[in-house]
């Protein structure tokens, strides 16, 4: 389960550094960004316990890792609190790398809240095994860190290569994904709840309708790809010339 930090921490320095950039204004309570990312380093060594609550294994060791689980929501709060106190009263620059910082403090929140029910052992008895666990994980990985990264990639493309990518294209990749994105594992939780398993080839009946929804969403996310695609394909060939300092 470190894994999910070693991918969480870089994605989240990428957005304080963005959402400094385009408030117009330093980070907002600096020290305490810093001290909140080596806490969630520290924290997350001990996170993947939780994965233990049910394979029967000692339960004497349950109530700590419920207890560094639950913890470790403490930081990343504050990190999420140090990026709204950026913002606020900022000059906001509407870019296409500040809409991704936008879209993953979006799914953040929705990843973070669905965890902690996760986190607490009587919750996580009900639903371990199930799709609202492969929800919350999307949203955590996918609709925070890839966001991130997504973030960082439009800022630095222009400086990595010398080319602009085209703003329109990439807002309409901003909506597709974050609108498909959020409909698929919405959809997901909500199937989950139901009692939907994971890891299962075939969909039951009382599950369909729902993955039906998601399956549709997920067009959308595969549009997204390819709008991505294409506007960095052809930026690379045909795109205007970057100046040295884009923002």
């Amino acid at each position: 389960h470190p894994e999910v930090y070693v991918i969480a921490l870089p994605a989240m320095a990428i957005a304080a550094e963005l959402t400094a950039v385009f408030a117009r204004k330093p980070v907002f309570g600096y020290r305490l960004m810093i001290g909140s990312m080596v806490s969630i380093a520290v924290l997350s060594v001990l996170v993947w316990g939780h994965h233990l609550y049910t394979s029967g294994s000692e339960n004497s060791l349950d109530a700590p890792y419920m207890l560094d689980t639950e913890l470790i929501s403490i930081p990343t709060g504050l990190f999420f609190l140090v990026l709204i106190g950026t913002l606020w009263k900022g000059r906001i620059w509407l870019t296409v790398p500040m809409l991704f910082v936008g879209g993953m403090l979006v799914n953040f929140v929705v990843g973070g809240i669905t965890g902690i029910f996760l986190a607490d052992l009587p919750t996580d008895e009900v639903l371990h095994g199930g799709m609202f666990v492969t929800a919350h994980f999307h949203f955590t990985l996918v609709g925070a860190m890839v966001f991130g990264f997504l973030a960082g990639f439009y800022y630095w493309f222009p400086k990595m290569t010398g080319k602009r990518l085209n703003a329109r294209l990439g807002v309409l990749h901003f909506w597709l994904f974050e609108i498909g994105f959020v409909g698929t594992f919405t959809a997901l939780f909500y199937a989950g709840l139901q009692g939907e398993p994971r890891w299962s080839a075939n969909v039951a009946l009382p599950y369909a309708t729902a993955n039906l929804i998601a399956s549709l969403f997920a067009i959308l996310i595969a549009a997204s790809v390819f709008s991505l695609v294409f506007n960095v394909i052809h930026s690379w060939l045909r795109g205007e010339t970057a100046s040295a300092n884009e923002w």
